[in-house]
């Protein structure tokens, strides 16, 4: 150990030492959102993998799988667990920076409308911080939408 403190990541969102509730700043959100969508994406694209593939083959003269279990062994034993996961890095180019921003831009327009769990909407209605909140939401869905499906 060599006696220093661990810091966390930070950046300011407006102002020098301007945290959310939560204590994460924009960067934090940032690799908080990348994370997730990693996340998201390692966990469930085996199962889209397999969707897309059904479907395909839904349109043949002699469909190949015959459920999603069928599906799921016979692709893995024809390709191996990396054909689960083919073209998934060209996701990640999408989901990592997109998910990053939608996460910084929910939590930091939230900050700015006074939504829930933040210093500007303490004071306010709990209808008032519901709008913001939705508001957020619909601005960083918007935002991520932009990036993940230009």
């Amino acid at each position: 150990e060599t006696g220093r403190a661990v810091r966390p990541i930070v950046v300011p969102h407006a102002e020098e030492g301007e945290y959310g509730e939560d204590g994460l700043n924009y960067l934090g959100h940032m690799v908080a959102g990348s994370m997730a969508g990693m996340s998201e994406h390692v966990f469930m694209y085996p199962a889209d993998t397999v969707k897309t593939r059904m479907q395909a083959d839904a349109s043949r003269m002699q469909p190949q799988y015959k459920g999603v279990f069928n599906a799921l062994g016979l692709i893995v034993k024809s390709e191996g667990v990396r054909g689960l996961y083919r073209g998934v890095p060209a996701v990640m180019l999408g989901a990592i920076p997109g998910h990053a921003l939608h996460f910084s831009a929910y939590e930091g327009t939230k900050q700015r409308l006074g939504g829930s769990h933040t210093m500007a909407g303490r004071d306010k209605s709990e209808s008032a911080t519901a709008i913001a909140d939705m508001l957020a939401g619909a601005a960083a869905t918007l935002v991520h939408d932009g990036i993940s499906t230009p």
